[in-house]
């Protein structure tokens, strides 16, 4: 689960960049 959820951060930060 973590490691989804690091994962969703990523792609969050990368769309929110």
């Amino acid at each position: 689960v973590k490691l989804k959820l690091k994962k969703h951060r990523e792609a969050l930060e990368a769309c929110n960049t």
